[in-house]
């Protein structure tokens, strides 16, 4: 499990995903133990960038991109804290901002 360090003690969590099998990154992107994303390396992008990055539906309300494409792991969890960043509204509560510090 991979954790990113947020403001105000959230947390988005990456964790293995139900779907992974072996030689496939796969992971489901948490948030106070909601799933709110997915990324995954995989062949639907580009050559020089095969990572994929994309908000699950009913949070990517208000933001934009909700998806996109990236090199390696740390651009695409980099890229999605970019979208989530944006104003909250639904489940978390209207003006929350989340900062993705470091991933361990």
């Amino acid at each position: 499990m991979i954790v990113g360090a947020m403001s105000d003690d959230t947390k988005l969590i990456l964790k293995r995903s139900s779907l992974a099998h072996a030689g496939f990154d796969d992971f489901d992107v948490l948030c106070e133990g909601e799933l709110v994303g997915r990324i995954y390396h995989g062949k639907s992008g580009s050559g020089d960038k095969p990572w994929f990055w994309g908000l699950a539906y009913g949070y990517h309300k208000d933001r934009a991109p909700t998806h996109g494409y990236e090199a390696n792991r740390e651009a695409t969890m980099s890229a999605f804290a970019k979208s989530w960043r944006r104003e909250q509204r639904g489940p978390l509560g209207p003006g929350g901002y989340m900062v993705w510090l470091t991933a361990l």
